[in-house]
C-alpha cells in the first residue's frame, strides 16, 4: 500500500468493528487486531495505483473508499466502494496486483492492515477468518459481476437512469434535489453529459 502514514498498533476502539466483520468474540477480536496496523487516509488520497503489487489485506474501520479505472481519456470509473466492515485486497487479486484499478479514499478514512501471511496464519487459528475470507470472495465477485452488467448490459441510456434511480433511493425524501451534476454522473456511468441531460429531463417530464 501506498502513503507515507505513521503507522501505528491496533488498538481497542475497532474491536466492536473487528467483532462484526468477522462475527467472532471479543477475546479472538484482540487476537485478531493485534495482528493488524493502522492507517488514515485524507480525502482523495491514493491507497494504490494501478499495477502496484497488493502484500496487504485491508479492513475497512472508517471512512469510505473506492475502487476505480482511469479510461484512455482520463476519466474514472468507480468499480465498487469499500465501506466500514468490508475486506479486500491481497488474496483477492489473482497474482497480488491489480493491474487495472486503483484504490482511493473517497472520503477520510482509516483501515485495518493485515499482512496475508498473517491473516492466513489466523485463518488456521480461527475457523470465523476463513469463514470472513469466503464471504469477501463472493462479494468481490458479486460486485464485479454488477460493475460489468452495468458497463456492458444496459446501453448509456439504461446506466443513467438506473445510477439516477440509486440517488433518488439515497436521499431522504426519495427525490434527487438538488439537480445533480451532469458532468459528474456522465463519468460515473460512462457516457455523454448530453445523454445524462436528456435522460434527466425526460425523467423529470414523467
Amino acid at each position: 500500500m501506498l502513503g507515507s502514514q505513521r503507522v501505528v498498533r491496533f488498538d481497542s476502539p475497532h474491536l466492536d468493528i473487528i467483532v462484526q466483520c468477522f462475527r467472532c468474540s471479543t477475546s479472538e477480536a484482540e487476537q485478531i487486531g493485534a495482528r493488524a496496523t493502522s492507517q488514515t487516509y485524507a480525502r482523495n488520497e491514493i491507497l494504490s495505483r494501478a499495477g502496484d503489487k497488493i502484500v496487504d489485506t485491508i479492513l475497512v474501520v472508517a471512512g469510505l473508499l473506492g475502487e476505480r479505472v482511469i479510461e484512455l481519456g482520463g476519466r474514472p470509473l468507480q468499480i465498487r466502494e469499500y465501506s466500514v466492515g468490508d475486506l479486500f485486497g491481497a488474496g483477492f487479486t489473482g497474482d497480488g496486483t491489480a493491474p487495472f484499478s486503483e484504490i482511493c479514499a473517497i472520503r477520510d478514512s482509516q483501515v485495518m492492515s493485515f499482512n496475508v501471511g498473517a491473516l492466513l496464519d489466523l485463518a488456521h487459528r480461527y475457523s470465523c477468518v476463513w469463514q470472513r475470507i469466503a464471504v469477501a470472495l463472493l462479494e468481490d465477485l458479486n460486485a464485479r459481476n454488477e460493475f460489468i452488467a452495468s458497463q456492458f448490459g444496459f446501453n448509456a441510456t439504461a446506466r443513467v437512469c438506473n445510477f439516477l434511480a440509486d440517488m433518488a433511493q439515497k436521499s431522504e425524501n426519495g427525490a434527487i434535489r438538488p439537480r445533480p451534476n451532469f458532468t459528474d454522473v456522465a463519468l460515473q456511468t460512462n457516457t455523454a453529459r448530453e445523454t445524462v441531460s436528456r435522460t434527466y429531463s425526460r425523467l423529470k417530464r414523467e
